[in-house]
């Protein structure tokens, strides 16, 4: 691999002879060290991407942000953010813990080429996505259509007669899915939103991503 330093985040970039997600080894260091990892995904995603396209078979990944705030109206912003398949970790950075770290436009850039053939899954992605907007009108960047998947919508719609919170951590228990050691990071928060959507789909008998309530984003 090779190592950049970008301030204090070290970038891992990604190995040219990818493995399989089953043989894909696990990393050792997290998001909480400031590291973030590059891999190639495994799959080839069909093009275009069609609300017919089987899940089974649908070019996925996990995707969080954490924040130093709600509203970027009063200036809030995204402080780590992770994409996760079945491979790992796709792309993460962090900036908690070091008040000079930004995100920059080169970083920017690198994650959305990640998305690229990518269907993001993630809980109340909705807000992820406004703040990326944000970060990308700040610096300029152009950020393409993104199609996305909700694990929040699914869960109000399946689960509304079984839960009145309907907050990762409480879908999560529900589904009798194992928690992460840290909740509120983005990695971990992405793995367990993937984690939920296959389970969603399992039980009530997701085929489709129309049956997935897909939708094409536009930031």
């Amino acid at each position: 691999m090779i190592v950049d330093a970008i301030g204090s985040v070290c970038v891992a970039m990604e190995q040219r002879n990818h493995v399989s997600p089953r043989n894909a080894p696990r990393r050792t260091r997290s998001l909480r060290e400031n590291v973030t990892a590059i891999h190639r995904p495994a799959f080839k995603a069909k093009t275009p991407i069609r609300p017919t396209d089987l899940i089974s078979q649908a070019p996925l990944a996990g995707f969080d942000t954490e924040t130093d705030g709600l509203y970027i109206e009063r200036g809030a912003r995204i402080r780590e953010f992770a994409l996760v398949d079945q491979g790992g970790l796709r792309l993460g950075w962090s900036g908690l813990g070091d008040a000079n770290a930004t995100l920059t436009s080169e970083l920017l850039g690198r994650l959305m080429n990640s998305f690229e053939g990518t269907i993001l899954v993630g809980h109340n992605l909705s807000f992820d996505l406004k703040f990326l907007a944000a970060e990308a009108d700040r610096l300029g960047q152009f950020c393409p259509p993104l199609y996305c998947i909700d694990t929040l919508g699914l869960s109000r719609k399946y689960l509304a007669n079984m839960l009145d919170n309907f907050e990762l951590a409480r879908v999560a228990r529900h589904l009798q899915l194992a928690l992460p050691d840290a909740l509120h990071r983005a990695e971990p928060d992405a793995r367990l939103s993937l984690s939920v959507f296959e389970s969603l789909s399992e039980r009530f008998a997701l085929k489709t991503l129309a049956d997935a309530k897909m939708r094409r984003f536009a930031l």
